[in-house]
């Protein structure tokens, strides 16, 4: 597959991403392309990975950073007399305020939040006006932010589109079934227990309003007791939502920690 191809591909496959982080990562990776000799191509694009398994490693990357909350930052752009130095896709590596390792395979590695939404014109051969240019600004449109769950599948996919041997895909299915089985049955434990202290609180309130019309103070004890109880149980629930929330979020994080670590195995696993 020719560069072209490759980056047609890509953007096909990018679609439905906000404007801004769909036209930066088709930029990053042109530069990308392009800074590499033209016999070092095919080696690039190898490094890279097949446009799918990129694609969906560039999708969890702009999930995860949704969900954390990340905001994004104004540094310029690279500067490409200093990547022209570093044109092999064995040791390339943007100059400028990236904080990941060199993308020996970037898929792993995209993340347009450090650097910038602008890397400038690609016009040709050459980069016309590396910083301010035409890019659209991500806040133009503010894209819908995944849930928490949402984030998991998207991490998952990206996960088993890398070229990850059986044995590895083998244990993350594992962990995949024993972590929300886990968290399945937390869930229906929540959800029962909740549910009973809302009977139970409601059952008193009731009760307590018959005994009212016969027996006042064991009315009044029993109305009191099935108020506060429904409160307790208001709080049980609102406290458990937002621990589940906490949950899920630590798992797609681990989800993420585990598929950059895949990314940057060697592709023969």
């Amino acid at each position: 597959m020719d560069t072209s191809s490759y980056l047609a591909r890509l953007e096909a496959l990018l679609e439905g991403l906000p404007p801004a982080e769909r036209q930066y990562a088709i930029a990053y990776y042109t530069e990308y392309l392009m800074d590499a000799d033209s016999e070092d191509v095919e080696a690039a694009i190898a490094a890279l990975g097949s446009p799918e398994s990129l694609a969906a490693q560039i999708r969890a990357d702009v999930a995860m950073r949704d969900l954390s909350g990340s905001p994004r930052s104004s540094h310029s752009s690279a500067n490409t007399s200093d990547r022209n130095t570093h044109a092999s896709a064995d040791n390339w590596q943007p100059a400028g305020t990236y904080a990941a390792p060199p993308p020996v395979n970037p898929g792993g590695n995209y993340n347009p939040a450090a650097q910038g939404a602008n890397p400038g014109n690609y016009s040709g051969q050459t980069w016309q006006n590396p910083g301010p240019g035409s890019y659209p600004q991500a806040n133009s449109a503010a894209p819908e932010k995944k849930s928490a769950l949402g984030v998991i599948g998207v991490v998952l996919i990206a996960i088993f589109a890398l070229p990850i041997g059986l044995p590895i895909a083998a244990a993350v299915i594992g962990l995949v079934v024993a972590l929300f089985a886990t968290v399945g049955s937390l869930i229906v434990a929540v959800l029962a227990t909740g549910i009973s202290l809302m009977v139970a609180s409601v059952a008193a309130i009731v009760v307590g309003f018959i005994l009212l019309f016969t027996s006042w103070p064991v009315g009044l004890f029993y109305l009191g007791g099935g108020l506060v109880l429904f409160g307790l149980a208001l709080l049980f629930n609102l406290a458990m939502f937002h621990l589940l929330r906490v949950i899920f979020k630590g798992i797609a994080m681990l989800f993420n920690s585990i598929r950059k670590r895949l990314s940057r195995q060697p592709k023969e696993v």
